[in-house]
């Protein structure tokens, strides 16, 4: 049976407002949001990513994130990048009996200082398999 992967939802580290310090904003798997630096949020709609796979009843998948992530500016004069992708459960597991698994991840945000205001964005791939 072929691994069927759904993005539930996605990462999403809300509305911020960056400082000629610059600064940091980290998601936890779990969705919790912290910043630091010369960031500071300021919404309350920020997401971690939520994946779910369906395949083989309990057999054993492996998966590879991404370390860091580029995002980019829609006009393309300015970008930001995730560091440190970190998803629950780390890189394996396994389907429980019905064949299923919910995998979570979040990351930190870097925020050059004096940010270009606008919605950067970028399309990320990981690739799954049966271990």
């Amino acid at each position: 049976m072929p691994l069927i992967v759904v993005s539930v939802t996605e990462l999403d580290f809300g509305k911020l407002m960056g400082s000629a310090s610059g600064g940091t904003v980290n998601l936890t798997d779990g969705g919790v949001r912290t910043t630091s630096g010369g960031v500071t949020g300021v919404d309350l709609d920020y997401f971690a990513v939520e994946i779910e796979i369906m395949g083989t009843p309990n057999a054993k998948y492996v998966f590879d994130e991404p370390r860091k992530v580029p995002l980019a500016h829609p006009t393309g004069g300015a970008s930001i990048e995730i560091r440190a992708v970190d998803c629950n459960p780390n890189k394996r597991g396994t389907l429980d009996t019905t064949g299923r698994a919910t995998i979570r991840c979040g990351g930190a945000l870097v925020v050059p200082a004096s940010p270009l205001a606008g919605l950067y964005a970028s399309t990320v791939f990981i690739d799954f398999d049966y271990k």
